[in-house]
């Protein structure tokens, strides 16, 4: 019964060797050896080809990641701004839409005169909220009612203006 050769089994790396079979040959040691002599270009400034080109792939692709990263904080950056600024005009349009009808209310329970019929509304002039009251004579089936006509605009930026629009009939003043 073989046990295999007696070099295996004392744990040297030479086992093969000395239980007769050949080695495979063993490449040269290159740092011996002069640069001149390994040939040029395969190392560039000491430091191998291929390891310089895996640290400019690493750059790279660093470089890429930023890059990436980039884009895309600058689109959340975007997307959030213009959130805020929707968000800013929804509640400005609700707080002009209660300040309309808030107006038309007064009107219809009195507290507020009709204006003159086909009378020119005020232009505004500030940023602060303006309300439009314009009164017509009902047509038709409102024959005998006003129909009354609430704008509130305010201007947003300088070139946008708010605007939310109401209407609705009240008697005449002259019925009540």
């Amino acid at each position: 019964m073989n046990r295999g050769c007696a070099a295996r089994r004392s744990g040297t790396s030479a086992h093969a060797y000395a239980c007769g079979k050949s080695m495979p040959p063993m490449p040269p040691d290159r740092s011996e050896t002069p640069a001149a002599a390994r040939g040029s270009g395969w190392e560039v400034l000491g430091a191998p080809v291929r390891q310089r080109a895996r640290r400019g792939m690493l750059v790279v692709e660093v470089v890429g990641a930023l890059a990436l990263a980039a884009v895309v904080l600058a689109i959340f950056a975007a997307a959030t701004l213009q959130y805020g600024a929707a968000e800013r005009e929804y509640d400005l349009r609700r707080v002009l839409l209660a300040a309309a009808s808030a107006e038309l209310d007064r009107i219809r329970v009195g507290a507020r005169p009709l204006p003159g019929l086909d009378e020119a509304p005020p232009t505004p002039e500030s940023n602060e909220i303006v309300v439009r009251v314009t009164a017509r004579p009902g047509e038709g089936p409102w024959e005998g009612l006003v129909r009354v006509r609430v704008e509130a605009s305010k201007r947003v930026r300088m070139d946008r203006v708010a605007r939310v629009e109401l209407s609705g009939y009240v008697e005449r003043e002259e019925r009540r």
